[in-house]
């Protein structure tokens, strides 16, 4: 995410420590340090993407990102809300992904395990019928014995 927002805001390979930097506060962290000193700690906290929230949660949590956008890049909130809503650093779904390819592999995913639960429940159903009997057979060959030549 700190790479998408580099690359967004025009930063170069230069400020790659001041990107994660703004990223850990548009998180809600001090700096990067600390956020890395949060992520180690052994305690449960429990995080939602922007699409689990509420509206209210979701517009604070919008407020102070696109506020600390603002702040560190010196810009108008026009400019920061459409920073926001492109790079999206704490959604479920990355930013900039091809929202109609993920669409046709989810749609192409959906129907292979339609498929599949198909399949197991013709298999589930056949467990309980005779199987049928396979259309070829073969006859075991016999030996004459050597006193009936």
């Amino acid at each position: 995410m700190a790479k998408q927002l580099r690359q967004r805001i025009g930063w170069d390979a230069d400020q790659y420590y001041a990107s994660m930097n703004l990223l850990a506060r548009m998180y809600g962290f001090l700096n990067w340090f600390d956020y890395l000193e949060f992520h180690d700690n052994d305690e449960e906290y429990v995080t939602f993407w922007d699409s689990e929230l509420d509206e209210r949660s979701f517009g604070d949590r919008r407020y102070l990102q696109v506020s600390e956008l603002m702040l560190t890049l010196r810009i108008e909130e026009a400019e920061a809300i459409q920073i926001f809503d492109e790079v999206r650093v704490s959604s479920d779904r990355p930013a900039g992904s091809d929202s109609t390819q993920r669409d046709d592999i989810e749609k192409f995913s959906f129907a292979l395990k339609e498929m599949l639960d198909e399949h197991r429940a013709a298999a589930a159903h056949a467990s309980g019928v005779a199987l049928s009997k396979p259309v070829v057979t073969y006859m075991k060959r016999h030996r004459i014995a050597p006193e009936a030549a």
